[in-house]
Parts: C-alpha cells; structure tokens; sequence
C-alpha cells in the first residue's frame, strides 16, 4: 500500500537553495522557532515591564498563524520547487478516504475528554464544569461546526509537522514511529514559552513533562492518522481543530481530568504502534 506521499530529495536541490535544501528541518524550526520565541519574547519583556512597546495583539495573532506555512513553504521550493509547493498544498484537496476516518476524528476527542471526566469522578475527583451541559443539543454541533472552521482556517501547523517533516523524517529513518517521536520533540519545545509568562496558562498548569508525553502521544496517532490516509493534510487539520473545538465545549481546563485523558491517548498511541507495527503505522507490512 502506498500512502502517496512524495518525499523530496534535499541532495538533488538546485544550487541557490542549497542550504536550505541540505538542512531543511533545521531551517524550518530556524524560521518557526524564530517567530514564536520572538513574539514570546517580546511579550513577556512587556509584560514584565522591562519594554514599553507591545506588539499589537492582531500583529502576533498573524504571525503565529502564518509561520509553520510560511516555513514549510520556503523548505518545500528550496528542495523541489514550485511543482512540490504544489503538490504539498494539494494535500488539502485529499478528502476521499473512508468514512470512519472522518467518524474518528471528528469523535475521538470528544470520546477522550469525557472518559476523562468520568474516570476523574470515579477515582474521587472533582466534578468538572462543562460549558455546554446545560445547552439544547441541536446548539452543540453548531458551536461544534463554528469552532472547527476557526480551528481549520487558523491552524497552519500540520502543513510543517505532518506535511513536511514527518515525510522526511520516515524517508530519512525508515521508520514511521522513529519519525513520529522526532516530530513530537521540536512540537512539543514550541511551546515552551508558554511556562514563563507570569500569568497561569493551561500549559503551564498541566507542567512541561505531562504536555511533552501528551504531544508525543499525539505525534503518533497523528502519524497514523495521515499515512493511512493517503498524506491528506485536510484530515490531520480537521483532527487538530476538532481537539481544540472539543476543549472549547467539554473542558473548564480542569487539570486532573486531562492526566486521565493523556492516559488515555498514550494507551490508545501504544495500541496503535503494536497492530500497526512501528515500520509504517499502516497496514503495509513492518518486515
């Protein structure tokens, strides 16, 4: 079975890239990291009162949205031109996959979340407020469907870590799960500024080793996710806001609740790995 995924050759890139197209995971995170840690950087400077000047909110929002695509962009021409730029964005256009992929993404979280709830109740926690327990329930797929659209129109994420890096790091490695862990590091660390600004944030709170195991746990369902469904970059977006969305509506960001949820993804990401084999995550087969 093939997955479809063209996975460029830095070695053979012109020369004017050449750089870039010998290193171009380190120059993705260079652009990516630069951005993020710049916008932090300056954030928390102000808010410590040590500059006077903020950047304005809308300013930031922007960037944040647009580095991963933009970086993903420059590596993507640098190694194989405008041809695999395009190749890269038709990604988005791989909608024809099974049903129950659809079924799992748009459920999974959900399902997670709950579970989490209940196994916190039942081992004695507190109850958790959830935001959408008292609405009618033809308003909650609505407010499901508002919040997903933000999600997919504002996250560009998944074009740098599942479009371009996980295709290169299996490529490198030949290993689907070795790929998968590599992705999840740098995926993880872009979010460590968020453990130094002075007000509590739900990073924060959760602390930096139990959010690091919950990304990689998720770097391997979503590895799974996007090589059994042909590089559709279209259905790991969709998964990435469907957990956000879900957050939105059944979490008061309670943090006891989450630990059972991240057991849960980390049983549910081992599961995984033993039927699909570590080789391809697929069912191809892991000789």
């Amino acid at each position: 079975m093939t997955t479809g995924i063209a996975i460029p050759q830095a070695e053979k890139a012109a020369a004017p890239a050449g750089w870039i197209a010998r290193h171009p995971l380190l120059t993705m995170y260079l652009i990516m990291f630069g951005v993020e840690f710049t916008n932090a950087t300056l954030y928390i400077l102000y808010a410590r009162g040590v500059i006077s000047f903020k950047t304005p909110d809308s300013v930031m929002f922007i960037m944040s949205i647009l580095h991963p695509a933009v970086a993903a962009a420059v590596v993507t021409v640098a190694i194989s031109g405008r041809k695999g730029l395009r190749e890269l964005f038709s990604r988005f256009l791989i909608l024809r996959v099974s049903g129950w992929w659809y079924v799992f993404i748009l459920a999974f979280y959900a399902i997670d979340m709950l579970a989490g709830n209940s196994l916190n109740a039942a081992f004695g926690g507190a109850k958790p407020v959830i935001p959408v327990a008292g609405d009618p329930l033809w308003q909650i797929p609505i407010k499901f469907a508002v919040f997903l659209l933000f999600g997919v129109v504002t996250n560009t994420e998944e074009i740098a870590w599942r479009g371009v890096a996980l295709p290169l790091l299996k490529a490198r490695y030949n290993n689907a799960l070795m790929a998968a862990l590599l992705v999840a590091l740098p995926e993880a660390l872009l979010h460590a500024p968020d453990y130094f600004v002075s007000e509590m944030n739900f990073r924060k709170s959760v602390g930096a080793l139990m959010f690091t195991i919950f990304t990689i746990a998720l770097s391997v369902i979503f590895a799974w996710v996007f090589l059994n469904t042909k590089g559709s970059l279209l259905i790991v977006t969709l998964f990435h806001a469907s957990g956000n969305a879900w957050s939105n509506l059944l979490t008061d960001d309670s943090i006891q609740p989450f630990y059972y949820s991240i057991a849960i993804i980390v049983i549910f990401a081992i599961a995984v790995v033993l039927i699909y084999g570590p080789k391809t995550l697929t069912r191809q087969a892991n000789e």
